[in-house]
């Protein structure tokens, strides 16, 4: 995991969740950033994602919508508290709580 001097899990709020994978850096950062590559394989299949929203800046969002085999849709939102690509990265950093959303955006949600 790449630690970071400005953020620290809390272990009350936070899921860290590591795996080490032999794939080249580079296509990581692209599976985890761009929209059309993280509907590809963010849920398990049969479920879909139908919407993704990714703004990779600090306090920028990260929006997804699963959809169930059955149809239920289930809208998933945070932001990112910082954004690093370190030589070794494994993707940027994770989300964070909506309420962190809020206080970190430049300007109010919508």
């Amino acid at each position: 995991m790449i630690k970071s001097a400005a953020v620290k899990p809390d272990p009350k709020l936070d899921l860290v969740l590591e795996r080490v994978i032999d794939v080249p850096p580079d296509l990581v950062w692209t599976a985890w950033t761009k929209p059309e590559h993280v509907k590809k394989w963010f849920v398990p299949a049969p479920w879909t994602i139908t919407h993704c929203e990714i703004d990779l800046r600090p306090g920028g969002i990260f929006s997804t919508t699963m959809r169930s085999p059955e149809g239920q849709e289930f809208p998933n939102l945070g932001c990112y508290i910082e954004v690093v690509l370190a030589k070794n990265s494994s993707g940027p950093t994770p989300c964070c709580r909506d309420s962190d959303r809020r206080r970190n955006r430049s300007s109010p949600p919508s």
